[in-house]
């Protein structure tokens, strides 16, 4: 009892001379506490702003580079005055639904060809085809000075004195002494050269046109070979006796023509 007695005394003493400090420390943790309480509360709903805020310019950024790039313009700045306005006019070009003046009925129609692009090629292609001057056919000279002997004949038989018989001739005799040099008629080509049967050494020269011209009766010898490129006028040889079918007629040149390989008449060709 007496040391409970003790114990208490000297608590009192001790809370009586400390108990102002005592209670003002009490007092200093309660208000530090309720400090912390509301900077704890307030900090947090400043973090759940922040975060709102932070979340809110993330999306205006997403928002702005989802958004296409404008190339070659200026960033558009909207006034009270012509914003919207200005804002339409730049829809409609990147859209590129500008107006396009109405077509009118002056215009040729593209059925004819005309006024496209397609149509002048068109027409131009086929005034070249019309216009293509067709291959012209060379002016034939005598290919030796003399009168005719024997006429070309082939829709009425003739008499052969040398076969003694009727038949047709394909070809015109021009009379001339042997030896006389024979010049092609015209420029060419030589086709061939040979012995035929009837006529003997004969020269054949192609020319334009699908015109050919015959030289036959020509002495044994030509001065062209088939290849050979001929002008007007040139010596392709002479003339000769080894026609054994015309034998009995008067030395002459056996002249023929064809016309893409049909016989014709010289007459029509050479020059008068």
């Amino acid at each position: 009892m007496h040391e409970e007695s003790n114990f208490r005394k000297k608590a009192e003493n001790f809370f009586a001379g400390k108990g102002f400090y005592i209670v003002l420390i009490l007092c200093i943790a309660v208000i530090g506490a309720s400090a912390w309480i509301i900077l704890s509360s307030s900090g947090v709903l400043a973090d759940k702003d922040g975060a709102a805020q932070d979340v809110s310019v993330s999306v205006d950024a997403d928002a702005a580079l989802a958004q296409e790039p404008v190339i070659g313009r200026k960033p558009e700045t909207q006034t009270p005055a012509d914003g919207d306005g200005q804002r339409k006019d730049d829809s409609a070009a990147d859209d590129g639904s500008a107006e396009t003046p109405p077509e009118t009925g002056d215009e040729t129609p593209d059925a004819a060809g005309i006024g496209t692009d397609d149509g002048a090629d068109a027409a131009g292609d086929g005034a070249q085809e019309t216009q293509a001057p067709a291959e012209e056919q060379p002016v034939f000279l005598r290919p030796v000075n003399g009168p005719v002997s024997f006429d070309y004949s082939v829709d009425a038989l003739v008499y052969n004195k040398t076969m003694a018989d009727w038949r047709t001739h394909s070809g015109m005799d021009i009379e001339a002494e042997l030896g006389t040099r024979v010049m092609a008629a015209a420029d060419g080509v030589v086709k061939a050269v040979g012995e035929d049967d009837f006529l003997g050494t004969t020269v054949v020269i192609e020319h334009a046109g699908g015109l050919c011209t015959i030289y036959a009766n020509l002495a044994a010898v030509p001065t062209v070979s088939a290849g050979d490129s001929v002008s007007a006028g040139d010596v392709i040889g002479s003339v000769g006796d080894t026609a054994v079918g015309e034998s009995s007629e008067v030395t002459h040149l056996h002249f023929a023509m064809t016309l893409d390989g049909q016989s014709v008449n010289p007459a029509d060709y050479l020059s008068r």
